[in-house]
């Protein structure tokens, strides 16, 4: 005789997730019993029979493993997703209170006044040489 114990289980799908369990309903099942179904099948428990449920040889190392691969590959898209909003929502606040504007205004100025330092000493530099030009060349006494 098999227990039943109605434990709830619950976890959320993306969409592409989501119409791939869609496929799978039988006959007027739900989205519950189809997850239940696919999930027992996984784990090698045959569905097909009523009222008895034989459970196949299991590696558990496998579906540990499964498990670990499963959860670090959401982790690591939800952290991909969480730092590309975050980096989004950092630059929307800036471009809204002004900040990389401003940033962006002092960094031309600075920019704009070493160019000009520099374009002022380019002048001084071509005086100089127009001076240097102008001068005739000294006599080298002849020994």
């Amino acid at each position: 005789m098999t227990i039943t114990n109605n434990v709830p289980i619950s976890f959320r799908l993306t969409n592409d997730e989501l119409k791939l369990l869609q496929e799978h309903l039988e006959g007027g099942e739900s989205l519950n019993l189809t997850a239940k179904r696919l999930l027992l099948n996984a784990l090698g428990v045959d569905t097909k029979k009523a009222g008895i449920q034989v459970v196949n040889t299991v590696n558990i190392n496998q579906i540990k493993e499964l498990i670990e691969t499963t959860v670090q590959d959401k982790l690591t898209e939800f952290t991909t997703v969480d730092n590309v909003d975050t980096i989004k929502n950092l630059i929307a606040e800036s471009l809204a209170d002004g900040g990389i504007g401003e940033a962006i205004a002092t960094s031309y100025a600075d920019m704009m006044g070493n160019f000009n330092g520099l374009l002022e000493e380019l002048q001084d530099l071509k005086s100089q040489l127009q001076e240097l030009q102008s001068i005739p060349p000294a006599a080298v006494p002849s020994r």
